[in-house]
């Protein structure tokens, strides 16, 4: 399904009345959530994005060739002129311009595992998850102190996160 809605929208049967029809509608820039849209992944957007990156840094609206950078850019353009109901649009360039940093300083740590859930996955992620939001939510909003992340790591630990590294260090080995 996702390689017929990619290809209907930006790849080879791509028409702009397809593209508007089931990815950006051409009148007010909003996305179109048809049953056939798919999440995206970065390899169908990042062409997109980074000339979009590029024709605002240049200044330059030519650098924008692929169809989505050209809606993109064009929608942000209205959007940091004033056109209110593409507000969402001027967000676009610095939450992209951030993100190729990040990639490209490699500032991240991409999690390597891709496998089924773990069997301590399945018994124990929804408390690490509601443990580790709670935690950052407090250390972010200051009603706890950094400090708290250490008592974080240990908790989580305990609570499931150690026999869960445990499990993805093996199915690691298994696969290599």
């Amino acid at each position: 399904m996702f390689n017929f809605y990619y290809d209907l929208t930006v790849g080879k049967q791509a028409t702009p009345d397809n593209y508007h029809r089931f990815m950006y509608d051409k009148d007010d820039g909003s996305i179109q959530y048809a049953a056939l849209a798919p999440i995206h992944t970065n390899d169908a957007t990042d062409i997109a994005f980074k000339e979009m990156v590029e024709a605002f840094d240049t200044k330059d609206p030519s650098k924008a060739k692929a169809m989505d950078a050209q809606t993109i850019y064009n929608n942000a353009t209205e959007a940091l002129n004033g056109k209110n109901s593409l507000y969402g649009w001027s967000l676009y360039y610095p939450a992209w311009k951030l993100l190729w940093k990040v990639n490209d300083e490699k500032l991240y740590v991409n999690n390597a595992f891709y496998g089924a859930p773990t069997p301590t996955m399945s018994d124990k992620f929804a408390t690490l998850n509601k443990l580790q939001l709670e935690t950052y939510t407090k250390i972010i909003m200051g009603a706890a102190s950094i400090d708290e992340f250490d008592k974080f790591v240990e908790n989580w630990n305990k609570l499931g996160g150690e026999q869960i590294t445990n499990e993805v260090n093996a199915w690691k080995q298994s696969i290599e």
